[in-house]
């Protein structure tokens, strides 16, 4: 998380939800106790934790939560992207941080299934070519802060 901050995210326009997810990442791993967790630590069910806790914690809707999400894939794709970075003695070196990480799948459509909501009621509203993504959800707006509710309080 820290080479994305010092790198890519200074670099891109929406660098406050970039600081903010990077943030709240690593708050939920201080709450569960994984400061120092590997990135094999993001399967999609703890994906899912997490985004539970986003609701609970913060209460963020599914829009913010899938943006959160994002940003924590795009640190972790670019720790596996292969540029010029310093080495430990600050000299400069082509590499990747790590050579595997794992698939994001916290996504419109995932959002869609947990919610139990027909895919038509939900459109990429903003940034559909974007690492950053706005989600619409379409409906009646208590129903829809129910399931988010019942969704995310079983966890």
């Amino acid at each position: 998380m820290e080479a994305y901050l010092n790198g890519h995210a200074t670099t891109i326009r929406s660098e406050g939800q970039a600081l903010r997810a990077v943030t709240l990442v690593v708050d939920y791993l201080k709450a569960v106790k994984q400061v120092s967790a590997p990135l094999s630590f993001w399967t999609p069910s703890r994906q899912l934790d997490f985004a539970g806790w986003l609701h609970r914690t913060h209460q963020h809707g599914a829009a913010t939560i899938e943006r959160v999400i994002n940003v924590l894939g795009a640190a972790m794709n670019d720790a596996a992207a292969v540029k010029m970075r310093l080495d430990a003695i600050g000299q400069p070196v082509e590499g990747a941080i790590v050579s595997h990480v794992p698939k994001i799948v916290y996504q419109g459509e995932r959002i869609a299934k947990e919610l139990k909501l027909p895919r038509s009621q939900i459109a990429i509203a903003g940034g559909a070519t974007a690492r950053l993504k706005t989600v619409a959800l379409q409906g009646e707006k208590a129903a829809l802060l129910a399931r988010l509710e019942e969704r995310f309080a079983a966890r």
